[in-house]
C-alpha cells in the first residue's frame, strides 16, 4: 500500500514537472504614436509579465522596418517578474513620409512562441527646425 502512494507522489510529480510552462502577457500589443515629423525618434516601451510557472526567455525579436530598433532584455524573466521591450522607430528626412506601420515579431519559449507587437503613426515632413530656417514658426506668447 506503501508503495502505491510512493509511485502516485513520484508519477504527480514528474506530471506536474513537465507541465510547467512560461506564459507571455503584454499590457498592449498595439501603439499610435499619433504625428512625427520626419528626422525624429520615438520611443515605446511594451511592458509584460511572466504569467506562467516557468522561466520565460525571448529568443529574439525581429522588426518589420530598418527604421524600428529593439532593445529587450536577454536573461531569464521567472514567473511573475514583469519586464519591458523598448521600441525606438526613427523616422527619416524624404524616406518615411506618411503612414507608418511596423510590426515586432517577438519570439518566446511559450506556446505559441510568436507575438507581435505593432507601432503605427504618421510622419510629417515639416519639422520645427524646418518652419525656423524657412521663418515660418511663430513665437508663442
Amino acid at each position: 500500500m506503501k508503495l502505491s502512494y510512493i509511485v502516485i507522489l513520484l508519477v504527480m510529480d514528474i506530471s506536474c514537472t513537465f507541465n510547467k510552462k512560461p506564459d507571455i502577457s503584454f499590457e498592449f500589443k498595439e501603439v499610435d504614436f499619433g504625428l512625427v515629423y520626419a528626422g525624429d525618434s520615438v520611443n515605446v516601451n511594451f511592458p509584460f509579465v511572466n504569467n506562467g510557472s516557468a522561466s520565460l526567455q525571448i529568443l529574439e525579436i525581429n522588426s518589420s522596418c530598418y527604421c524600428t530598433v529593439v532593445k529587450f532584455r536577454k536573461d531569464e524573466i521567472d514567473p511573475g517578474q514583469s519586464d519591458t521591450i523598448n521600441v525606438c522607430l526613427r523616422s527619416y528626412k524624404d524616406e518615411s513620409l506618411g503612414l507608418q506601420n511596423s510590426s515586432i515579431v517577438v519570439r518566446t519559449n511559450t506556446d505559441p512562441q510568436l507575438t507581435i507587437l505593432h507601432v503605427k503613426g504618421v510622419v510629417k515632413n515639416d519639422s520645427l527646425a524646418d518652419q525656423i530656417s524657412l521663418g515660418k514658426a511663430t513665437k508663442l506668447h
